[in-house]
């Protein structure tokens, strides 16, 4: 499966940020990301094999804890500024690896329990 790419029309290709999202986001999330300029949404499978294989121009990455981002995949990113894990706590993150490269490691504490009242 290839990765899904949402473009947003007004920007130059030299100024992308590109955006990796390997988990389902609300609708609301999504368009967030999808609107802001000079973003580009590309959406993957949660498979830390298929992240691994398309990182390599990831500006940030938004994963569950499903998607191991171990330090070779961390490395691999080399324009990698964020990573997001959607839910509670960093289990799957090399924390130490993405601090040595001054990348942003942050979490959504909470944001499993609303997506569990919205069905």
């Amino acid at each position: 499966m290839m990765p899904v790419t949402q473009h947003n029309h007004h920007r130059q290709a030299t100024e992308t940020f590109r955006v990796y999202v390997t988990t389902d986001l609300t609708n609301f999330s999504l368009k967030l990301l999808e609107d802001a300029p000079d973003v580009e949404v590309i959406q993957t499978p949660p498979r830390t094999k298929f992240v691994r294989e398309t990182i390599r121009d990831a500006h940030a990455i938004i994963a569950r804890d499903d998607v191991d981002l171990s330090r070779e995949i961390i490395e691999l990113a080399e324009n990698l500024r964020v990573i997001g894990r959607v839910g509670t706590g960093l289990s799957g993150i090399d924390v130490d690896a993405a601090t040595e490269r001054g990348v942003l490691v942050m979490h959504t504490p909470g944001s499993t329990a609303i997506a569990a009242a919205e069905h």
